[in-house]
């Protein structure tokens, strides 16, 4: 599924990748013209390709402290965001932390791969998975980990459409993608307070967006309605 690395090396002090070119059409492609049971199959191939990464084995100096890393960049990004949100919203967003980040328990940490939305997978045309590529957002913590862009894309499917494709985005396309994916791999989902550890990650994710973005009036409307619920 992952595409062969030709080469690679330094370019004005940016590294850089270069990947063979994978075969298939973007899964946002055709989302819109698949029926049910070619779309379970694309989500059961997915949680298939979580279970290959959770088995990876990965040197001791990449690892990280899931939970110690989290709350700092939850600390750091609403200080960053403060100036560019109103007082209600910023009450909202800090009591939420406060609130819940001693949920975090010592956790089994795995390679988890946190970004494969369907803009990042190709598929024949048997929707068999050809190539898995953008491996930007790799991260060492707990499974659930991978959960959060597909909560997020059956919530907001059009959040990872690239413009030509989200004329075809449906709501109701996307709202059975957690339910396999529970399906196909149910221990990704056996975690304490999971719902909240969720929108934790989720939240975090928002608001480096919101640090990019500081005018995105849906962002933080989002944010404030996922928190407020």
């Amino acid at each position: 599924m992952i595409s062969n690395i030709i080469s690679n090396g330094i370019v004005d002090s940016l590294p850089y990748i270069l990947l063979q070119k994978g075969k298939g059409k973007r899964v946002y492609e055709i989302w819109h013209l698949l029926n049910d049971l070619d779309r379970e199959k694309i989500v059961k191939q997915i949680s298939d390709f979580f279970n290959c990464m959770f088995d990876l084995k990965y040197n001791n100096l990449f690892k990280n402290d899931f939970t110690r890393e989290l709350k700092s960049n939850l600390n750091y990004n609403i200080n960053a965001i403060n100036i560019y949100i109103d007082n209600k919203l910023f009450y909202v967003i800090i009591s939420f932390i406060n609130n819940n980040t001693d949920i975090f328990n010592n956790e089994e940490n795995v390679i988890c791969y946190t970004d494969m939305h369907f803009d990042n997978i190709l598929v024949d045309d048997e929707c068999n998975i050809t190539t898995v590529f953008d491996f930007e957002d790799v991260k060492i913590g707990p499974k659930y980990c991978v959960l959060d862009t597909f909560v997020r894309m059956s919530r907001y499917p059009y959040l990872y459409a690239n413009e030509a494709d989200e004329k075809n985005v449906r709501v109701d396309d996307y709202t059975n993608i957690v339910i396999w994916l529970k399906k196909y791999n149910s221990e990704v989902f056996n975690y304490n307070n999971l719902d909240v550890k969720l929108k934790l990650i989720a939240l975090e994710y928002d608001m480096r967006q919101l640090i990019d973005y500081p005018n995105n009036e849906g962002l933080k409307k989002r944010i404030f309605e996922d928190l407020y619920k």
